[in-house]
């Protein structure tokens, strides 16, 4: 969503001030902060006469159906609009007061309607009258609201630098936040000549008149205000066969040679999503070409024009924006958030979905490579820009906005992890059952763990805690200890792999990342390779290579998964050296009652690992700074087994061991 816009900002250096809400609004939802309200939208059904395109000028009426899910005393309608003047509002044909409540500055600035104390009926019909010029969330990089550019005029429904995010608000008298989904039906009256292109369904056309047309649509799927919009202008319809719905992408005349290949795999876009993610929750696929983008609008998708041209002269029709945007009427549009606390369900999973396309169109190497490039502009570029936050209600200001690259590069890898983690059959039978239970709604990311959890049988806590609601990320060090050489490659003897982020980087003790997935890559000279996944929990995990052949040793960019994780560096040691070097340590162990004791002359950090003929590791222990590790070694049966001590991470001694 809103992809590539978010590299102007970063290219600005833009100073915007956050207003906080004002003390006194208690009752209605912020952007960041759901509560419920004791009505409910069921419908918008608007009016709306655009006199002079280029001038955006507007007059409207908006009828609101809405029930009344508890009525009391204090009980209030609320209605966001922006730029615009209301000129009146009417109670089921009755006129009423209506008050504004905040200003321009105040993320939850708007007009409040109390019932008639004569009129205690369950379901009301309200009419806001209003006019005046449109307008966008303004600063030097305006992105969401209404816009007129190459004589098209069009609405786009967030804002990136705005405290109060949703803007259709510039356009519509709406409760403009995400947790109250309604049905929209529009009457839009444009000067004649204008095509108009929206979500939903065109249910008729009137050309009757000589000076404007009237396009009739319906949104009969309740979306979220933030995903209306209207684009009005000398648009030519391109249409696209082979799905199961039909699709249309609108184009200024001058742009549809670039259009008609660029979005000529959409069709199968739309066939591999519904595959994967379930049927197409709406009735069309709609795209549109506008200057800026790109927003995944409800069936109407606003798309970047200058991106549609890039892919046009490269002669590339893997198209990851058309897919990703796509995605979102899944992810954000059929399924959406309370809040935009939540962003990250929407921007994680479609920046994901990407991927799983780039997965389909070209095969699962290009699904890694996709992960480990946003892996590591992610860790190496755009955490300088932003800072490093969380995925879970991060914190708003000039360098995140309210949809950072976090929540698209960091999400995407971190939601293959949880693919890795559960593997792909409960993977994908929890994500189409949580899309399904909660379709045409809105969830939480609790709800989402929830229902994994339940899928799975497995407690997501830790993963959800470590990667969704706390920042970072794992830095790797690795040492690898050899011993002698077949040919051109060495025979390795231990693996030790090391957490090396600072204190209180991670969100457990110490700052460490638990349950954390590192492929590693043994290559030899002659190209034949080996890859394995060992998980680490906690600071360090040394393990026996078993004579495993190798020139040069890779981590994390194998041919199974990916993993948010830095690698700070490999170390090649020898192992007489290791051991000379450590000679010092100056151990001494013994083994009574199957009870295994080891002194140290030295007082430091030590780990002992046991490990079955298999290779397997059944036993470890670890003392800090202490000279001393006991063993209890009798739930173990008799047998030979062998041993490996470090010290500070370096091997102390590697021994066999017999239980009788």
């Amino acid at each position: 969503m809103k992809y590539l816009y978010y590299l102007l900002i970063y290219l600005s250096l833009i100073s915007v001030s956050f207003a906080k809400n004002d003390a006194n609004i208690l009752n209605i939802s912020e952007p960041t902060k759901y509560i419920a309200q004791d009505f409910d939208v069921l419908d918008y059904s608007a009016e709306l006469e655009f006199p002079v395109l280029a001038e955006k000028s507007l007059i409207a009426v908006n009828e609101v159906t809405l029930r009344w899910l508890t009525r009391q005393d204090t009980s209030k309608f609320y209605f966001h609009l922006r730029g615009l003047n209301v000129d009146s509002v009417f109670y089921d044909a009755v006129k009423v007061q209506y008050s504004k409540v905040g200003d321009s500055t105040s993320a939850t600035m708007h007009f409040e309607v109390a019932p008639p104390k004569s009129n205690l009926n369950d379901t009301a019909k309200i009419r806001i009258y209003y006019s005046g010029i449109m307008t966008n969330e303004g600063k030097l990089q305006p992105w969401g609201g209404v816009h007129y550019d190459d004589t098209l005029l069009y609405a786009l429904g967030v804002g990136f630098l705005n405290n109060y995010v949703g803007t259709t608000q510039h356009w519509l008298a709406c409760y403009d936040l995400p947790s109250d989904k309604a049905t929209f039906h529009g009457k839009f009256i444009v000067p004649k000549g204008n095509n108009v292109a929206v979500g939903g369904e065109l249910d008729s056309l009137d050309k009757s008149s000589d000076e404007r047309d009237i396009y009739y649509y319906s949104y009969n799927y309740p979306p979220a205000t933030y995903l209306l919009t209207f684009n009005i202008g000398e648009l030519e319809e391109l249409k696209f066969d082979g799905a199961s719905v039909p699709i249309s992408v609108f184009a200024n005349p001058k742009d549809t040679t670039a259009a008609r290949f660029a979005f000529k795999m959409v069709p199968e876009m739309v066939t591999y999503f519904s595959e994967t993610f379930g049927p197409y929750p709406f009735t069309k696929v709609g795209y549109v070409l506008t200057k800026k983008g790109s927003m995944e609008s409800q069936e109407m998708i606003n798309y970047y024009k200058a991106l549609c041209w890039s892919h046009y002269s490269k002669k590339d029709s893997s198209n990851t924006t058309a897919a990703h945007e796509l995605s979102h009427m899944w992810f954000g549009n059929s399924v959406t958030p309370f809040d935009y606390r939540d962003a990250w369900l929407n921007e994680s999973w479609a920046t994901f979905s990407e991927a799983l396309w780039m997965s389909h169109f070209a095969n699962y190497s290009a699904y890694l490579s996709f992960l480990d490039s946003k892996r590591s502009l992610y860790i190496n570029n755009l955490t300088k820009i932003e800072g490093v936050i969380p995925l879970y209600d991060f914190p708003r200001n000039s360098a995140t906005s309210n949809y950072p690259s976090t929540i698209y590069m960091k999400g995407a890898v971190v939601v293959s992890m949880l693919r890795w983690k559960l593997g792909d059959s409960l993977f994908f039978r929890g994500l189409t059952g949580f899309l399904k239970k909660y379709k045409y709604s809105n969830m939480t990311s609790e709800m989402l763990q929830t229902l994994f959890e339940q899928i799975s049988s497995k407690n997501l806590d830790q993963f959800f805690d470590q990667w969704v609601y706390n920042p970072g990320w794992p830095k790797i060090n690795a040492k690898v200890i050899y011993r002698g050489m077949d040919g051109d490659n060495y025979l390795g003897e231990t693996l030790i792999l090391e957490q090396t982020q600072t204190e209180g980087w991670g969100f457990q003790k110490g700052g460490y990342f638990f349950d954390l997935p590192i492929e590693v890559t043994f290559k030899q000279k002659d190209g034949t390779r080996h890859d394995t996944v060992f998980y680490l929990n906690g600071d360090m995990k040394t393990v026996p290579l078993n004579q495993e052949k190798y020139y040069t040793l890779e981590i994390n960019r194998g041919i199974n998964q990916k993993a948010l994780m830095e690698t700070t560096g490999i170390e090649y040691l020898d192992a007489t050296s290791v051991e000379e070097s450590n000679s010092i340590a100056n151990l001494h162990y013994s083994i009574f009652n199957k009870t295994l004791f080891i002194n140290f002359v030295k007082s430091t950090n030590y780990e002992l690992q046991i490990f079955d003929l298999l290779g397997n590791a059944i036993f470890n222990t670890q003392s800090y700074n202490s000279n001393e590790i006991i063993a209890d070694l009798n739930s173990y049966i008799n047998g030979v087994y062998y041993f490996i001590i470090t010290a500070n991470g370096k091997v102390l001694v590697k021994d066999k061991l017999i239980l009788y």
